[in-house]
């Protein structure tokens, strides 16, 4: 088992000790340090030898982002270090994009964290680390769009198109006006659309929506037929 150096990345200090604690109890394992944003996450990279990065998938308030952000920053800069992501997201279109950009195992924050320290071990012993939900995230997105239209078809048609509008560019003012709807109408649709797809941030449904391909259905963005005024 070769020696592993590691760094831990989440704003939570109780998952940073949880963490820790289970990752030193390995042979041969190393936490060398732990971040709380991706500003201190690349400072560490940049001052300390590192093969395993485990880090949560929001993290805001960082220099380099958070996120898919992140995750391409680190593919393209420190492309020979072992990304592990432990997050509380569970939607199959982010999840498959995080491991097209680089994400050799994703877990979730709901699943016991011995999980991580499985793959830990797993890097160690030089075997690629997995998780039971690469497969199947990558897996039907390669092979089928069931799973991402599934989510899709919980919207109604005006929350659907409000999505499709803001992805596309538009503001929830510029949407609201070509709808001839209020803004908070249109700002409600977004917020219930998210929560349909367990989707928390903008930043979050706009990948989602351009991971899964939906952005090209419907038809164009640019001259739908209006809805009449709110309350008709």
């Amino acid at each position: 088992m070769k020696k592993l150096n590691i760094i831990l990345a989440d704003d939570h200090p109780a998952i940073i000790s949880g963490l820790r604690t289970l990752a030193e109890q390995l042979p041969g394992v190393d936490v060398v340090g732990h971040a709380r944003d991706s500003t201190s996450l690349v400072e560490m990279l940049r001052r300390l030898h590192c093969d395993v990065i485990v880090t949560d998938y929001a993290m805001p308030g960082g220099r380099f982002g958070d996120g898919l952000l992140l995750l391409e920053f680190l593919q393209r800069r420190y492309p020979d270090v072992v990304v592990i992501v432990y997050t509380a997201i569970d939607n199959p279109a982010l999840l498959d994009a995080m491991h097209k950009r680089g994400a050799r195992a994703v877990f979730s924050k709901i699943e016991p964290p011995e999980k991580v320290a499985a793959a830990i071990r797993a890097v160690a012993e030089g075997t690629p680390p997995s998780d039971s939900r690469a497969k199947s995230p990558t897996s039907t997105a390669k092979h089928s769009r069931e799973p991402v239209a599934s989510g899709f078809d919980t919207l109604t048609k005006l929350e659907a198109e409000v999505v499709r509008l803001y992805v596309s560019g538009l503001t929830i003012d510029e949407i609201a006006e070509l709808r001839h709807r209020s803004k908070q109408t249109i700002s409600a649709q977004k917020q219930s659309a998210k929560r349909k797809l367990n989707i928390a941030r903008d930043i979050d449904l706009i990948h989602y929506v351009k991971e899964s391909g939906f952005a090209t259905l419907s038809g164009a963005t640019t001259a739908p037929a209006p809805y009449p005024p709110d309350g008709v």
